[in-house]
């Protein structure tokens, strides 16, 4: 059986502090193409071996603990993050965890409640800003 890692353990913080009630996470990363395509492809489609924009996209979901994503969302001021990190849990004995790190553009926060609980649940999505910077586990 393969080692494996509970997903509880991915975080995701801003200036080293974990974003709280945060319960699910989707880091989605992408690459556009840039199509370069000529009469003399035969009709088959050439791409360039480099990418055209690099992303990095963050959302999340989960039950208000805090009011920090909160205050980020609804107070006036630019958008844009610095200082975001996610932290990758630790798998096995092959890594201590990897870490992304950059800035990120705040672009949506959506807040429910009233539910048979009564617990008042988020979910927000972040765009990576810039270039960002992996550094992998031990």
């Amino acid at each position: 059986m393969a080692d494996g890692a509970a997903s509880r353990l991915l975080r995701v913080s801003k200036n080293a502090i974990p974003l709280l009630g945060v319960s699910a996470k989707t880091i989605s990363a992408g690459s556009e193409s840039i199509d370069v395509t000529t009469d003399e492809d035969v009709g088959f489609r050439t791409l360039l071996g480099v990418a055209g924009v690099e992303t990095l996209d963050i959302s999340g979901s989960g039950v208000t603990k805090d009011e920090i994503l909160r205050q980020l969302a609804l107070t006036g001021g630019s958008k844009l993050l610095t200082d975001i990190t996610i932290e990758y849990p630790p798998v096995g004995t092959q890594t201590t965890g990897d870490e992304i790190a950059g800035d990120f553009y705040f672009n949506s926060f959506n807040e429910t409640g009233g539910g048979s609980d009564g617990a008042i649940e988020f979910d927000f999505s972040m765009q990576s800003s810039g270039a960002w910077t992996l550094t992998p586990g031990i």
